[in-house]
């Protein structure tokens, strides 16, 4: 008895500690661009944004998302212990080599952005959904 309470109890801990972070539907999502947010970040400023965007990785530490309209801009996608859509991001970045050298990957991007103009990075979203995941192979 004691054994099945205490399997029990652990499952409960593995499901709840698992479980993905759901945004508040208390705040809809701003539809942008990494070229909007960019060209002005203080307007987006602590605001929930919806962001189709490219995800580029050096497969090690660092990440963005980019926009082909505006290539030398891209805001630093930050990753909580757990988000919505984490594991078809995580599996479109497995496919072939670590980072995105050998593939192109396009999604849907929802979080808190920040900006800190004297900081590097200076644009992050801070990730709590992510959807529309597509991956291409170069």
């Amino acid at each position: 008895m004691t054994q099945l309470l205490l399997s029990y109890t652990t499952l409960s801990f593995l499901l709840v500690s698992t479980a993905p972070i759901e945004r508040s539907n208390s705040e809809t999502p701003i539809e942008t661009t990494v070229c909007a947010v960019s060209s002005e970040p203080s307007k987006f400023e602590g605001r929930l944004l919806e962001i189709r965007a490219q995800f580029e990785s050096d497969g090690i530490e660092r990440s963005v998302l980019t926009d082909k309209d505006c290539i030398n801009f891209g805001i630093a996608p930050l990753s909580p212990k757990r988000y919505v859509g984490e594991s078809a991001l995580t599996k479109a970045l497995s496919k072939g080599h670590p980072g995105t050298l050998d593939k192109t990957i396009i999604g849907t991007f929802i979080g808190k952005f920040s900006w800190h103009p004297d900081q590097i990075p200076n644009r992050t979203l801070s990730l709590q959904e992510v959807r529309n995941v597509s991956v291409v192979m170069k």
